[in-house]
Order: C-alpha cells, then sequence, then structure tokens
C-alpha cells in the first residue's frame, strides 16, 4: 500500500464488503478513523474527537481501543465469524 501511495496513488476507504465482518468491527468500535498509519496519531486524533464523550484519562481509553482489534484477531476473529 506504501508503494503505490508514494507512487501518487490516492487511496479512499468505501466500505467493508463482507456483513459479518463488518459487524465484527462494528462491535469492536468501528469509529476510528482511517487518514493515518500510525496508531499513536490515530488515538490522538480519536481522543481530541472523543466520540464516546469518555470523561477519564481519554487518552489512555482510546489507547486500549486500538489493542482491541489486534488482540481479537490473535485469539480466531476472523470475517465469516461473528
Amino acid at each position: 500500500m506504501k508503494v503505490l501511495v508514494d507512487k501518487g496513488l490516492h487511496l479512499e476507504y468505501s466500505n467493508i464488503e463482507h456483513k459479518t465482518f463488518k459487524n465484527n468491527l462494528l462491535f469492536l468500535d468501528m469509529c476510528m478513523p482511517n487518514s493515518t498509519s500510525k496508531i499513536k496519531d490515530t488515538v490522538e486524533i480519536v481522543a481530541a474527537q472523543n466520540p464516546f464523550e469518555y470523561t477519564g484519562d481519554v487518552v489512555a481509553f482510546y489507547e486500549h481501543k486500538m489493542k482491541v482489534l489486534p488482540i481479537d484477531a490473535a485469539l480466531g476473529m476472523t470475517p465469516a465469524k461473528e
């Protein structure tokens, strides 16, 4: 993907075609932005927006949310299984 972007190709997220995978991502929290590839930057963007209106340590809250997806994937979440 980086090679394509480096060559001037503009990529824009459209949708997830697999219904079950989309539902799994929504279940985990699909409010994460996709305009950056650095997790730290993504956490800062989401924390600034605070879409869940969390009142505690906002950065720590969204850092935890960002860790959930790879952990769930490692523990067996697949596109076809809820």
